[in-house]
């Protein structure tokens, strides 16, 4: 029983206790804490008061300001210029991309809104003032790793799942109903010849940073009324050839690229990392052909992704030997060979030991491979544009092991023609390989069999 007394005696000891305070805690763990939280409550709790936005802009950086996108408009530089001046902020911005989209051209706004946003991005161009605020930021951030120069990231764009990056002054530049189509289903740019790619290489020379900054590329060109296929920049300026051409980490290229200048660029890079191309059914030798059949091998090359295209099968069954101790990102949509099947290939890819995702969709083959003994239940025709994406080692090991066991194809529903008029209406097929997945069928005394019959066994 709590007596009077005991309780007058209490009543000193509680006032002497301090309630306890987030801020009290040493200023490493306080940071630590603000890591674990959501995006949104990371955000919420910087408005809370100036002491909490001061510890957190550590863990802010580091969640939002790695990569930032800007276009070469007065509001979305001068917001960009304020970020590469903040104290904290500008430690953790490691990428910036330049877009080169227009007013008007790629970005339209109400008649009155887009001739006052266009003249604004006009008087930059005209002043040289992108050129210089381009210059101070690339000089100010420290520890700036890559440029990437394209003409979709700000608005039109396929935005990466862990790094979309922060775009410097949308909310200003674009519409409250252009902000809510950010993920349009059918990629857009702009298209065509872009002043950007000068601008930012001659800007990154100027700054005296051509020795330093890795570069990115993406190359877009959707103009198919246009029959000349289209070059980007000068491969044989001396900038290039001895300082830019080595910094090359990325490209991207879709629609009408002139290929002959893509391949001396590609034969120029001597530390690819990641190449994408979205063709239109067209031709692509992954080697230089000018320079006596030179294949690309870049030591440290990781990713590629190829749409629509046709490869020399020599050419892609060396290229994927060349780089098989190095890749691990491999996506392939509606490729097909004009001579040779995908057997060979994918037994390469089976063997790959950093291999962490492959996707592969329509793998296209001009006449049926030989009948397969075993016929997999769950297959249905109504599965006809299926996909097989695979997301480690141990899964590209099962499935393409099943597969080359029992290598088949399927007719599609339509055919597929080459712009040299070969004619392709097979694909590879992958129930065997999704049934290996499934458990459906295993593995046992050197053959695929089917599970309950394994089981019986």
């Amino acid at each position: 029983m709590i007596t009077a007394r005991d309780r007058e005696k209490a009543a000193p000891v509680r006032a002497l206790q301090i309630p306890f305070r987030l801020l009290d805690l040493p200023v490493d763990i306080v940071g630590g804490i603000f890591d674990y939280l959501e995006d949104e409550e990371l955000i919420r709790i910087r408005y809370v008061c100036r002491a909490l936005n001061a510890n957190s802009a550590n863990a802010f950086g580091r969640r939002f300001f790695r990569h930032l996108i800007v276009i070469l408009h007065p509001t979305s530089l001068t917001i960009l210029f304020e970020i590469c001046h903040h104290p904290v902020l500008s430690k953790y911005v490691r990428q910036i991309t330049v877009s080169g989209e227009r007013v008007g051209h790629s970005i339209h706004k109400n008649a009155k809104e887009e001739r006052i946003q266009k003249d604004l991005q006009v008087s930059v161009q005209r002043s040289g003032m992108d050129s210089s605020i381009l210059k101070q930021v690339f000089r100010k951030l420290e520890n700036l790793e890559i440029v990437q120069i394209d003409v979709t990231s700000f608005h039109h764009h396929v935005p990466e799942p862990d790094d979309d990056g922060i775009r410097c002054g949308q909310t200003h530049i674009l519409s409250k109903k252009a902000r809510a189509q950010r993920r349009p289903t059918r990629r857009r740019g702009d298209s065509g010849v872009n002043r950007v790619y000068d601008l930012v290489l001659q800007t990154l020379q100027e700054a005296d940073l051509h020795d330093r900054i890795g570069l990115g590329f993406q190359f877009w060109n959707a103009e198919y009324s246009n029959d000349d296929r289209i070059t980007f920049f000068d491969l044989d300026s001396a900038v290039w050839k001895k300082h830019f051409s080595k910094g090359v980490r990325q490209v991207s290229v879709c629609g009408q690229v002139s290929y002959t200048w893509l391949q001396k660029l590609l034969s120029m890079a001597s530390d690819l990392r990641k190449f994408e191309c979205h063709g239109d059914n067209t031709f692509l030798e992954l080697s230089y052909q000018p320079a006596g059949s030179f294949q690309f091998h870049w030591p440290g090359f990781s990713y590629i992704y190829l749409e629509d295209l046709f490869l020399s099968h020599n050419g892609w069954t060396n290229f994927l030997r060349l780089h098989a101790a190095t890749l691990k990102h491999i996506s392939c949509s509606s490729i097909g060979f004009p001579q040779g099947d995908w057997i060979e290939p994918l037994q390469i890819i089976e063997t790959m030991p950093r291999i962490e995702c492959l996707w592969l969709f329509r793998l296209l083959e001009k006449v049926p491979y030989p009948h397969s003994s075993m016929t997999v239940r769950h297959w249905t025709p109504d599965e006809d544009d299926k996909v097989l994406h695979l997301a480690d080692l141990g899964q590209v090991e099962l499935a393409l092991s099943a597969m080359r066991s029992q290598p088949k194809t399927t007719i599609m529903g339509y055919r597929i023609t080459s712009k040299a008029g070969r004619v392709y209406p097979y694909k590879v097929a992958f129930d065997v390989g999704e049934a290996a997945l499934k458990g459906d069928i295993v593995y046992r005394d050197g053959d695929w069999v089917f599970a309950e019959v394994s089981a019986d066994l």
